[in-house]
């Protein structure tokens, strides 16, 4: 269907009815704030500033938090950290616990968290093979710190005369 050339629309402007242009429409519905619904952009919820809580050393909190931030300080993002680090009640802890897998799920709709899966699977291996004949763990080598955030290498050359 052709649309003619020369549309004209009707606005309320000040309480008058006015006919505009396709143009003018636009720049008056810019200028005020009011969308092609007829209604206002939704605003941003005002967020928190993460300065107002307390921020928490490692040691403060339970076991259970411990070995898990021990267990991902290689992919947790300084965001993350920051807020894990800041939340006060064992709850808190949890649902965080709950979100930061739940965000790297690639299959969002299954039971299974494939990506924690894996995770989990390189880390059992970066703990078994990596931290042998040094005092640190697996996950704290270089090695394994590789490991856990590019997986099984491609290839492996190995060197036995050196």
């Amino acid at each position: 269907m052709v649309q003619p050339a020369n549309i004209r629309l009707l606005a309320l402007v000040s309480g008058r009815v006015v006919r505009l242009g396709v143009a003018a429409l636009l720049a008056v519905s810019l200028v005020s704030g009011v969308s092609a619904t007829g209604t206002t952009p939704p605003q941003r919820p005002a967020r928190a500033s993460l300065e107002a809580f307390e921020k928490h050393d490692l040691k403060d909190l339970a076991q259970k938090y411990q070995d898990f931030y021990d267990e991902v300080k290689v992919i947790i993002t300084p965001e993350e950290e920051e807020v894990f680090f800041r939340l006060e009640s064992e709850f808190q802890l949890d649902e965080f616990l709950t979100r930061f897998w739940s965000v790297r799920d690639p299959s969002a709709g299954t039971l299974k968290n494939e990506y924690k899966e894996e995770y989990d699977r390189r880390l059992e291996h970066v703990e078994r093979h990596f931290g042998r004949g040094t005092p640190r763990k697996g996950r704290q080598t270089d090695r394994g710190r590789m490991y856990l955030l590019l997986g099984e290498p491609m290839n492996i050359k190995s060197y036995p005369w050196t």
